[in-house]
């Protein structure tokens, strides 16, 4: 529709994509945040000439800090993020001006997923499906241009995920009182802990910023104490020395003691993803909860 010419690849490879993305000029492009962080570990990555690129955009999935700072030493202007649903599209996002902003009160933009774009509509709802107020968490709903009308043939799911109108997303999220966007956490990815709920991206964000972890995926086992504890999945450098305790410990500091992981799992080899680049949180969960008729534990 813009004139622009569509560059197709038949599976990423970080070093065929940045070979690409030099040689082609590309100037728009998106990636989920598992695709930018292996392209950023691409050899000699910062001495390519990316200046042709325009706009970058992250989304799909929430991005560790490390990844997204590393992202703007090397594209700096042009790195976007956003926030939306193959349900509700698009929703929020943000520009690097608004993404790195520094010393931001009642904001933290690093840890954000964009601001409520000006054709959609954006709130957070609780259980009883009515607005909080900015800084409270609770359910990401929207309305859109872009929204779906329905599932089809399926009005029992539409039920479900449509309100007046308004899409539940399923996400966790926060709006600050500046309006920028917090996602938390899939709601069913959830871990309540001794009472506490504990969400995964906060112990992923923390444990990113060890440099021996290439990536990491945290999520709720059986814990005869506590109900669920969380545990952490982390593919790592092998060049790089890490230990369990070690991890856990950057947790407790980061977070507090009560949300640190019960266990960590160190492997070589990736993590496994979807098509599209995201990981596979519940196939690495699902072993751990053979023999439980449901995937909840109480305490």
């Amino acid at each position: 529709m813009g004139g622009a010419c569509n560059v197709m690849i038949d599976k990423f490879d970080p070093v065929a994509v940045a070979d690409l993305m030099a040689k082609e000029k590309i100037g728009y492009m998106f990636m989920v945040p598992t695709m930018l962080n292996a392209l950023l570990r691409v050899p000699g990555l910062r001495q390519r000439d990316f200046s042709s690129m325009k706009c970058l955009l992250i989304a799909a999935a929430p991005i560790a800090d490390d990844t997204a700072l590393k992202g703007y030493e090397v594209f700096g202007k042009a790195m976007y993020q956003g926030y939306g649903q193959t349900e509700v599209l698009p929703v929020a996002i943000m520009g690097a001006a608004q993404w790195f902003a520094k010393d931001v009160p009642g904001s933290n933009p690093l840890r954000a997923c964009g601001m409520a774009l000006p054709f959609a509509e954006l709130q957070i709802w609780d259980e009883e499906n009515r607005p909080v107020k900015p800084g409270e968490p609770g359910q990401i709903v929207a309305k859109t241009d872009g929204q779906m009308s329905g599932f089809w043939q399926d009005p029992e799911a539409t039920a479900e995920r449509m309100v007046d109108g308004w899409v539940l997303t399923g996400d966790v999220g926060m709006l600050d009182a500046n309006g920028y966007l917090y996602m938390m956490d899939r709601a069913n990815d959830m871990i309540v802990s001794g009472g506490y709920n504990i969400y995964p991206a906060e112990l992923e964000n923390a444990i990113a910023d060890h440099p021996a972890v290439i990536e990491c995926a945290v999520f709720g086992v059986p814990h005869e104490k506590w109900g669920e504890a969380p545990l952490a999945v982390c593919t790592v450098d092998s060049k790089i020395a890490v230990s369990e305790q070690e991890i856990i410990q950057l947790c407790a500091d980061k977070l507090g003691s009560y949300k640190k992981p019960h266990k960590v799992e160190f492997r070589t080899e990736p993590l496994p993803k979807t098509p599209v680049g995201k990981i596979k949180r519940k196939e690495l969960r699902e072993p751990h909860w053979q023999g439980h008729t449901r995937r909840v534990a109480g305490s």
